[in-house]
């Protein structure tokens, strides 16, 4: 996967921010995303590093769905701008259950870390960053760095 530093035309004005800062605030995010205890005492400095630096930045729009219900969670996301929709969906039914807001924080790392279907939708309900982890580098990485200290 590509490093996140690629700057888009329809990003806000808000989110152009010099290198190291765009670096600080990734790390915090993978901070937000990593909120199991046991496994952020797992990492080190070296490994979360490599995950800031594996993270892709996704320009979103008004409207875009940017998770499914129901499919297999393959990337986790943090929140750097926008609001989003957090939906359940009955999967008998079909009918939609609104669940709440997200404005910062991370949403889908239960789903990558379980490989579990997501339960919810998550709907952009304006323009926004989020910051994107694969769980295929999110796991390959985790591995590099067990098999390091391993040795």
């Amino acid at each position: 996967m590509a490093n996140a530093e690629t700057y888009f035309d329809d990003r806000p004005e808000n989110a152009k921010q010099p290198r190291q800062q765009r670096k600080n605030l990734k790390h915090n995010l993978i901070m937000a995303l990593i909120s199991n205890a046991v496994l952020r005492e797992m990492l080190t400095r070296d490994c979360i590093s490599d995950l800031v630096d594996l993270m892709v930045e996704v320009c979103v729009h008004e409207g875009d769905t940017v998770c499914e219900s129901g499919e297999v969670g393959d990337h986790c996301f943090a929140v750097e701008t926008g609001k989003y929709k957090v939906v359940r969906v009955d999967r008998k039914t079909h009918q939609e259950y609104f669940q709440k807001f997200i404005t910062d924080g991370s949403f889908g790392e239960e789903a990558v870390l379980s490989g579990s279907h997501r339960p919810f939708r998550i709907v952009a309900c304006e323009p926004g960053i989020l910051w994107a982890l694969a769980k295929e580098d999110f796991t390959c990485v985790l591995k590099r760095h067990r098999e390091t200290s391993a040795q």
